[in-house]
């Protein structure tokens, strides 16, 4: 007797999230996943969530069971909202999408991103998705420090700032 795979929806929503938009509450999410997972034809479906923990690490307990579950053999897709729900950090998120999903034979879906690693174009809108948010946040960081050095050291310093882009 074989056991069937998991398709993991997965939704978290930090405590910052939940202030400013209602429309990505853990329900919402859940019922969201739940609609395309059944339209999709997705099947031996499981819904876990990380309500108030932070996208920037990914020290959360269902996440933590997610990856256990993958590490063991047990999940065959990963469903998520969009990418920010999976985490904010560009090298963690990139680590997943890059290395651990495909090394561990897992399917990834962002719905609202368009994201699906099974389809090579899609995969590549979310290298091009992910890319766009870490450039507009590095860009403000950058941004700031390549004024300060474009003011001591001139035209070097806006080459190197624009080099970062």
């Amino acid at each position: 007797m074989t056991s069937q795979k998991y398709t993991i929806l997965y939704g978290r929503l930090s405590q910052d999230d939940g202030k400013a938009v209602e429309s990505n509450s853990v329900t919402n999410q859940r019922l969201m996943l739940e609609r395309y997972a059944f339209d999709n034809g997705f099947e031996n479906v499981l819904f876990l969530a990380d309500d108030g923990y932070t996208g920037t690490n990914f020290e959360r307990p269902s996440w933590k069971q997610v990856e256990e579950m993958i590490k063991r053999g047990e999940v065959e897709t990963l469903i998520v909202k969009d990418l920010s729900r999976l985490g904010r950090e560009y090298p963690q998120v990139g680590y997943y999408l890059e290395l651990f999903f495909p090394n561990m034979g897992v399917r990834f879906i962002a719905v609202n991103d368009g994201v699906d690693s099974l389809v090579e174009e899609q995969r590549f809108q979310s290298d091009t998705q992910l890319g766009k948010r870490a450039s507009r946040k590095g860009f403000q960081q950058e941004g700031s420090c390549g004024e300060e050095a474009a003011g001591r050291t001139g035209r070097a310093a806006r080459r190197t700032a624009s080099l970062r882009l």
